[in-house]
């Protein structure tokens, strides 16, 4: 009933019974491999991270870095940026990671050292 159906939206009656007495319609948009691996992978590394926050107890960010890209590397920015500022620490997990080299602006980023503190006129530094 999919096939030829990417990115169409089709109508599927389900039923949560063996003997389909109970339906219901469902309403589906079936997407190509390619989507369907994003997502998954979207999925894995949200899962991924959920651990490691629950593990530390929310004291640690999660980061995944897919292959070592220039798509990647911003990624990784963004990451660090956006869902791991102020936290303890960063998981940077490479697992899976196609790359076959290590990208050396991967290495510059997470080896970077701040060198400025600022802080208002009158306010102590922590």
């Amino acid at each position: 009933m999919l096939n030829y159906k990417i990115g169409r939206r089709v109508s599927l009656t389900v039923s949560s019974t063996a003997d389909g007495a109970v339906k219901r319609e469902v309403i589906v948009r079936p997407v190509n491999g390619a989507t369907e691996r994003g997502l998954l992978y979207r999925q894995w590394v949200e899962k991924n991270r959920q651990y490691v926050a629950k593990a530390s107890n929310g004291r640690l960010g999660y980061a995944h870095m897919f292959d070592m890209s220039t798509a990647s590397l911003n990624q990784l920015h963004i990451d660090l940026d956006a869902e791991n500022y102020g936290k303890d620490g960063v998981v940077i997990d490479i697992r899976n990671n196609s790359g076959g080299f290590v990208n050396v602006y991967a290495i510059d980023v997470l080896a970077r050292r701040g060198y400025l503190t600022m802080t208002l006129r009158g306010q102590m530094s922590r």
